[in-house]
């Protein structure tokens, strides 16, 4: 131990000699770090930050709205919060207005008094538990969840790195009617940079919706049935979404396709009126394929789309490569259909195993160095039948030949990585300590650190 301590400390002190003269003459542009609002989720507050639900009795997704809530509901709002361009810090508060529009307005601070809405108690987690169920992308660095604290303590973060709260939040029952709040985090008051998106609630209508009547019959009108059926891949998640102008609401879902990807869902059109049903499919792994919304006025029709085939989902085992190396892509589509994919204008194809799973590699040296967009799509040679395309990826080309010891995401290992390397090695947060696990063994040691070395020397 004493010998691995004392070989580590000549190896800094080797590092710091040969940084010495790159320290003295660089002079980097000054930049600001820019802080975008990225992602948020309703839930329910019955479980640990790791187990609680969506929202209500549909359990909503991340990102979906809630809407005709009612007095006193109690729930929890969880937000992502990521930084760019620079090294910041911030110190989160959550606030609320009526009205839309997160970048404008007047905001109140909610607090266990702030009238309207006010921070709850729960007894499923510990003011100020890190948070760990991630629903951003990208590099993570826990936040908190908060049943009694606003704002939160402050948080620094590294450049292109995103953090997560929570608070647990009651209703009161003075809540008006009928009303549309938005929720965001600020900087102790300050507005971010950015609101990429921006959650809202409407309050339950203080007269119940009136029932359609038939002018011809005198009676009520039929309710619509919507009907999807279609191919997905297996045990994927099929949910449906109603939106109009004003909102997005997650009617039902934990329908789950059959082992050959088969599903089909049923259910009643609520609203008469025009609408738009979105048909929402995720693989095992959480990937969402791409979206289809379908328009229907539910007053006068019913809708049958059946014979459906989805888009496959996509992803890579690693979302940056060095130049040369190949890249993996890798999704799930219906079994045995072909896999065609596309990246530039590279295109492969694949076939989909039993499972659903494809795997496709694509030699990465005829690419410049920089993002590439990659989509995919799937065909069905006996019933000659081809899906849309998924959801557009990006997979980042580098010129480093560790691309994991960029820890600033600027595209070279320089300083501000070896500062960052120091930092997440001594900490005791054992999952800011497995960024800097280099090699993949599960340990963190020299092995690790000869890796960085060898990167920042190749400048």
């Amino acid at each position: 131990m004493k010998s691995q301590y004392v070989c580590f400390s000549l190896l800094i002190f080797a590092l710091v000699l040969f940084l010495l003269p790159i320290i003295s003459t660089a002079k980097p542009p000054v930049k600001i770090a820019f802080w975008n609002q990225t992602d948020f989720w309703f839930r329910d507050d019955d479980g640990t930050e790791i187990s609680a639900t969506g929202f209500g009795s549909s359990d909503g997704s991340e990102g979906l709205n809630i809407t005709d809530v009612a007095p006193g509901t109690v729930f929890r709002l969880r937000f992502g919060i990521g930084v760019v361009d620079a090294d910041g810090a911030i110190i989160p508060r959550l606030e609320f207005k009526q009205g839309t529009d997160c970048a404008i307005g007047d905001w109140t601070a909610i607090t266990s008094t702030s009238d309207i809405f006010n921070l709850r108690l729960s007894d499923n987690f510990i003011n100020g538990d890190a948070t760990t169920k991630q629903i951003t992308n990208g590099s993570f660095v826990p936040g908190k969840i908060m049943e009694s604290t606003d704002p939160a303590p402050s948080l620094s973060l590294n450049k292109n790195k995103d953090t997560e709260y929570e608070w647990s939040i009651e209703i009161a029952g003075n809540i008006p009617a009928d009303t549309t709040y938005s929720f965001r985090i600020s900087d102790d008051g300050n507005s971010l940079d950015g609101y990429g998106v921006c959650p809202a609630l409407i309050s339950r209508s203080s007269t119940p919706e009136p029932v359609s009547a038939s002018s011809d019959r005198g009676g009520a009108v039929r309710p619509t049935i919507v009907t999807f059926s279609g191919k997905a891949f297996p045990g994927a998640s099929i949910f449906i979404m109603d939106k109009d102008i004003y909102f997005e609401r997650m009617l039902n879902q934990n329908i789950v396709a059959d082992e050959n990807g088969i599903f089909k869902v049923d259910f009643i059109g609520i609203l008469q009126s025009q609408h738009s049903f979105g048909l929402v499919i995720k693989d095992k792994e959480g990937r969402s394929s791409q979206t289809k919304f379908f328009n229907i006025d539910t007053l006068a029709n019913d809708l049958v789309v059946k014979d459906i085939l989805a888009p496959p989902t996509v992803g890579f085992v690693q979302g940056v490569v060095t130049r040369g190396q190949n890249a993996v892509i890798t999704g799930y589509a219906t079994p045995g259909n072909e896999v065609k994919i596309e990246m530039g204008d590279i295109k492969k194809e694949v076939k989909a195993g039993k499972d659903g799973l494809y795997k496709a590699e694509i030699n990465t040296g005829v690419f410049e160095f920089g993002q590439h967009k990659v989509r995919v799509k799937q065909f069905n040679p006996e019933e000659k039948k081809e899906s849309d395309f998924s959801i557009t990826k990006t997979l980042a080309v580098s010129r480093l030949v560790s691309p994991k010891t960029d820890f600033s995401g600027d595209g070279r290992v320089d300083i501000k990585d070896w500062s960052i390397f120091l930092s997440h090695w001594v900490s005791k947060d054992k999952d800011i300590r497995k960024e800097v696990d280099l090699n993949g063994d599960g340990k963190i040691d020299i092995s690790d650190f000869a890796i960085f070395i060898q990167s920042i020397r190749k400048l």
